[in-house]
């Protein structure tokens, strides 16, 4: 996943996160409960895209060491391919 996708993510659940503190407390519980599983859905959702892209930088570490070019946005389309990864 993109860097740009993981910005995403955090702005929104930075906007959920602000919701759930402006809700009134007559809100019912089940449609709190529904804003807490957002949130908590959106925050894994950050985690494992961050954990993608430092397991991604990783690899393109290892390929750099190993003495190849994975500069160009091409090369990294052909590398994510050749490792598997999928986003």
């Amino acid at each position: 996943m993109a860097a740009g996708s993981v910005y995403s993510l955090e702005t929104e659940l930075s906007d959920l996160e602000e919701c759930a503190r402006g809700i009134a407390s007559s809100m019912p519980d089940m449609e709190l409960s529904f804003l807490e599983e957002q949130v908590a859905s959106v925050a894994v959702k950050v985690q494992e895209s961050e954990l993608q892209i430092n397991d991604i930088s990783s690899r393109i570490a290892a390929l750099k060491r190993a003495g190849l070019n994975v500069g160009t946005q091409a090369r990294f389309t052909s590398v994510v391919k050749y490792f598997g990864i999928y986003t």
